[in-house]
């Protein structure tokens, strides 16, 4: 069925000042009080006219917010279903940063998004380009105005889609230097979406659907090799995870749909399948890709870290390096590439977070020769399980659980200065204290706060992290690494 996706401009009005947000911006030193927060601390006392823990260095200033659904609950679809900040991806050669607002994808003007556009006022989520309204939730959650989105559940995306009973839809996405986005869902399947980069307050344009994929797509990868575009679609459950590669080089797509290339593992033996591909590691649990080195390393569901050139992932070749957890009590947990192409990998405790008191190690993979050699960098300081990690201009940061005195696991985060050899730059009890839950006699930001996913960005001369914790989405400013 022939499909015409109409881009519609929206015109939003700005009516709600920064000082109306249901949790007050953190204070510098100083404690913000939440004269107009909602809700109750862990305590059980009103948030309202309690101070938050204030935040001192290394975060030189906060720079803004992009998400608040602190006082919403889980809603599904209802317009919009509830919007919490999420994954962040960088994408430099369309000047884009894309983060996920709940279940949409949220475009942004890489190279105005930290000094203007944080700078004005959020809006309410019934501004943004759906074609429908949210409801079912007063106050409604407030975003960072995005220049585009998409939301698969809108008239506007162009997709086929019905209501189903669960709270989570999106599952990953990724862009290429063609400005199109690849969208990977639940029960929707997966496809691509065009982010018009000339115009500002639109809804993504439609590409192609495709709802009969071989599996669920919950990891999504957009790769270019030889001058041809692929995309890679994996499921990732333990014991049956595969992956699907498709050759989507020619847009608009084939009225066939995207080339399937490959599918592994295979289907039919003999041939027997590549070892490199069994049907206990061809499932790829999360990712990190260096395009300017065509590199791609992926955890996959065998609990390997295996690093690729993009040519012999396509091809199914053997990998550059295959790295294993040390032991059987430690997992791989998330990865990431710095700009000079080092892989950083956190290691977390079987079963997670199982002993809080556990002593996790960070590894940095560096090219050498044909392969990568693996380092322990031990620097932590002290007992922390992580869950997210990011690197860029200098710094790594990772984010996790730790305890406290009691012994009770809080939000952490441990961040590192890597310009030279790796040590760690304190950042004090602010994550916990003003995200986690407030010590008594502070307010509280509530249930739907905890870590989603944690972001470093270089823009200009000046380094950003931005913290998505749910129901809050905030960005710091750190001083430069040098």
């Amino acid at each position: 069925m022939k499909r015409t996706v109409v881009a519609i401009l929206v015109s939003l009005v700005l009516a709600m000042p920064a000082t109306a947000q249901r949790y007050v911006f953190p204070g510098k030193k100083t404690p913000a009080v939440c004269s107009k927060c909602l809700g109750k601390n862990a305590f059980g006392v009103p948030n309202k006219d309690l101070p938050t823990w204030p935040y001192d260095a290394p975060f030189l200033r906060h720079a803004g917010r992009f998400v608040d659904s602190s006082t919403t609950g889980n809603v599904q679809n209802a317009g919009l279903r509830t919007v919490r900040a999420g994954t962040v991806r960088v994408n430099r050669a369309k000047n884009r940063l894309y983060i996920t607002l709940g279940e949409a994808v949220g475009g942004y003007v890489l190279d105005t998004f930290f000094e203007e556009r944080l700078g004005r006022p959020m809006i309410p989520v019934s501004g943004l380009p759906l074609g429908q309204t949210p409801t079912k939730r007063t106050p409604l959650e407030t975003v960072a105005k995005p220049d585009s989105l998409f939301y698969a559940e809108s008239p506007f995306s162009g997709w086929v889609w019905s209501s189903v009973d669960i709270q989570r839809i999106l599952t990953d996405f990724d862009s290429d230097d063609r400005g199109f986005v690849y969208i990977g869902t639940y029960q929707l399947g997966w496809g691509i979406t065009r982010d018009l980069s000339r115009l500002s307050g639109v809804a993504m344009e439609y590409v192609v659907q495709v709802q009969s994929t071989p599996h669920v797509a919950n990891a999504v990868i957009s790769l270019k090799s030889g001058g041809k575009y692929y995309a890679v679609v994996s499921q990732n459950t333990v014991g049956a995870g595969r992956h699907t590669i498709f050759d989507v080089t020619k847009i608009p797509v084939p009225a066939a749909g995207p080339v399937q290339l490959a599918a592994r593992p295979a289907v039919t033996k003999p041939p027997a399948v590549n070892p490199v591909w069994s049907s206990k590691n061809s499932g790829i649990v999360t990712w990190a890709k260096s395009d300017a080195r065509e590199r791609l390393a992926i955890l996959d569901t065998a609990g390997h870290v295996r690093i690729f050139d993009y040519a012999a992932f396509l091809s199914g070749a053997a990998p550059r390096a295959d790295f294993i957890p040390v032991s059987a009590a430690k997992a791989f947990v998330d990865l990431t590439f710095d700009e000079a192409g080092t892989l950083w990998i956190a290691e977390g405790p079987t079963p997670r977070y199982a002993n809080p008191q556990n002593f996790n190690a960070l590894y940095r993979a560096k090219e050498s020769g044909a392969g990568y050699t693996r380092e322990t960098v031990d620097v932590f300081g002290g007992p922390f399980t992580p869950f997210k990690i990011s690197a860029a201009a200098g710094y790594v940061v990772v984010a996790g659980k730790a305890p406290d005195a009691k012994n009770v696991l809080g939000a952490e985060l441990r961040l590192l200065n890597v310009t030279a050899t790796p040590k760690l730059v304190p950042t004090g009890p602010f994550i916990r204290n003003f995200y986690a839950a407030g010590p008594a006699g502070y307010a509280d930001p509530g249930e739907t706060v905890d870590t989603w996913a944690v972001t470093l960005v270089s823009q200009g001369a000046a380094t950003y992290l931005l913290y998505s914790a749910g129901g809050l989405g905030d960005v710091f400013q750190l001083p430069n690494a040098n």
